[in-house]
């Protein structure tokens, strides 16, 4: 989407502007927003459920990561439990 919204040199179908741009575009962040709010309830919900998979989980981020900050993508190699809860609850409940 950046790639199309940025680049100047892409030439959109003229029946592809204005209104159906706006739309698709829309259709796209709202289609993001869902999964991904729905994603992190699942996540939310199963942590909820199970406390001794969030104790560890918070071990790992606190070695990898420590209390003053919050993990990024460079982290993701080093955080494969976190990794496995994700994968976990996208195949307990695909979104």
């Amino acid at each position: 989407m950046d790639e199309l919204l940025d680049d100047e040199n892409i030439q959109l179908d003229a029946a592809f502007q204005g209104t159906k741009l706006a739309n698709f575009v829309g259709a796209l962040m709202q289609g993001a927003a869902e999964t991904s709010a729905l994603t992190m309830r699942t996540s939310i919900m199963f942590l909820a459920t199970h406390p001794w998979v969030q104790e560890k989980a918070q071990k790992e981020l606190d070695r990898v990561c420590g209390q003053m900050r919050v993990p990024s993508w460079t982290d993701f190699a080093e955080l494969p439990y976190i990794n496995c809860i994700m994968k976990e609850g996208l195949r307990i409940r695909p979104v």
